[in-house]
């Protein structure tokens, strides 16, 4: 039942942390600006991209034309001087404030947090003392940032903000949700008087 009731309070730390850190205080506004000219970019988009995916601009090559030299010579040529990127596209839009997405996050908090706390509940019935455990939970966090946010970041060449912006997240929230696991499942000092054995 602990172990449940910390993931409870791990899960509400991750998400009041991402309202009030995106929402409250706009920690991160500034890294995901408005796409400039938009209205005039928007229509050729929908009517160019066939469906929702990730999208790759200067095109690659294909895959046989990606094993001649020259073809992707060509390509780098076209990347190197830029622009490049990656577009996350929707074609039929989407509710940004949808209940099924806060319904979805919050399912998948619960089940970090409560993976957390098994790790943790775990540590401590192997006697690992308090601070172990907070070093483990937090290592965790280290673990999730680097990679699933600078690996990736990293490969993908993702802007420097973007990249700060979504460690900071993972960082920061999850690295309070780890304290806040940690707390409920700390076992209680032993109070009262030991008796030896005559």
């Amino acid at each position: 039942m602990r172990l449940v009731i910390a993931a409870v309070v791990g899960t509400l730390v991750v998400f009041l942390w991402g309202l009030i850190s995106g929402g409250g205080l706009g920690l991160w506004s500034s890294d995901l600006r408005n796409l400039p000219e938009a209205q005039r970019v928007m229509p050729a988009i929908q009517s160019s991209v066939p469906a929702t995916g990730s999208y790759l601009f200067p095109p690659r090559p294909e895959v046989p034309e990606w094993d001649d030299g020259q073809a992707r010579k060509a390509w780098q040529g076209v990347a190197e001087t830029g622009p490049t990127g990656i577009l996350l596209i929707r074609p039929g839009g989407s509710s940004p404030r949808a209940t099924s997405m806060f319904v979805t996050g919050a399912t998948l908090e619960f089940a970090g947090s409560l993976l957390v706390a098994i790790v943790l509940s775990i540590a401590g019935t192997a006697g690992i003392g308090f601070g172990g455990r907070m070093a483990l939970g937090l290592s965790m966090v280290a673990f999730a940032v680097i990679a699933g946010v600078l690996v990736p970041s990293n490969f993908l060449e993702l802007p420097a903000d973007w990249t700060r912006s979504m460690a900071g997240e993972v960082a920061v929230g999850w690295g309070l949700a780890v304290i806040s696991i940690g707390l409920v499942l700390r076992t209680p000092r032993r109070t009262g008087r030991h008796h030896s054995r005559s």
